[in-house]
This record gives structure tokens, C-alpha cells and sequence, in this order.
């Protein structure tokens, strides 16, 4: 579809709403790194995460330091009954992990010496994606102020 419609129309034209058992509907458009993304329309639009163009269009526009948090825990869904906005990266990540602060901290430690992320994920039972997470917001961040 041409740039020059609406988003809303862009957007609910790359949606399925049929085919997830979990009541998910599956973003069909253009993806990135495991997540859906359209582009905002105009020569110099910027490019917006799917689920949370989705809850915008729902919702209302969510500032850029706000986050829009799946429930569902699927990167592909934009059903915005299956969103939340999250105030903060560190409550969104404690929101993707039943882990302890303990352990989130060893994984960083260990993650950190060099341990794989499929060996930590398989011991902690969590994703890879899950591992990286820690990781990645441990190295930016004291650990101390997360938990």
C-alpha cells in the first residue's frame, strides 16, 4: 500500500486476528530483530515498533521514555488488550522475569565472564532473549539500582 494512507490504514492492513490460539494478532508487515515496524508516513516519518504503533492508535500517544510492555510475551503481537504501558526500563524488565534480583544478578556476573546465554537460559528456565536482557541492561546500569 501506498505511504500516502493514513497509518491506521497502513497498519491494520498487516494485521492477522485469525490465526493465534492465544487471541494474539500477528503483526504480517515489515520485521526487524523478531519485532514488527512500520513507518510513520512522510519523507522523513521515522520508523515505530508495531505493537507500539498499535497502542497508540488505541490509546493515545505514549511518551518516548514510556515503554509498551507485552503481557502476551509475544514480540509479534500488536492486540492492544495484550499491552500495557510500563513507566521504566527496569520495571519492564522485572516484568519479563519471575527471577530473583539474586539471580538476575549471577547471570549478569556470569554472562558477563563469558558463559553462554543458552547455558544460562536452560539453567534459569528463560529464554536466551531473556539472558540478553539482563546482560545488556546490566552493563548500561548498576545492578545495585535495579533490583
Amino acid at each position: 500500500m501506498p505511504q500516502s494512507l493514513p497509518l491506521e490504514t497502513r497498519f491494520w492492513s498487516k494485521v492477522d486476528k485469525t490465526t493465534d490460539p492465544d487471541g494474539c494478532w500477528l503483526w504480517t508487515g515489515y520485521r526487524s530483530n523478531g519485532r514488527g515496524k512500520i513507518g510513520s508516513g512522510g519523507k522523513r516519518g521515522k520508523v515505530l515498533l508495531a505493537h507500539r504503533a498499535s497502542y497508540e492508535i488505541t490509546y493515545g500517544a505514549v511518551s518516548d521514555d514510556e515503554i509498551v510492555h507485552h503481557k502476551c510475551h509475544n514480540k509479534l503481537c500488536v492486540n492492544p488488550n495484550h499491552l500495557e504501558l510500563v513507566a521504566s526500563r527496569k520495571d519492564h524488565i522485572k516484568l519479563h522475569s519471575a527471577l530473583s534480583s539474586e539471580q538476575q544478578k549471577e547471570i549478569l556476573i556470569r554472562s558477563m565472564a563469558g558463559e553462554s546465554r543458552g547455558e544460562l537460559a536452560k539453567e534459569f528456565g528463560v529464554s536466551r532473549n531473556r539472558i540478553s536482557q539482563i546482560k545488556h541492561y546490566g552493563e548500561r546500569k548498576s545492578w545495585d539500582n535495579c533490583g
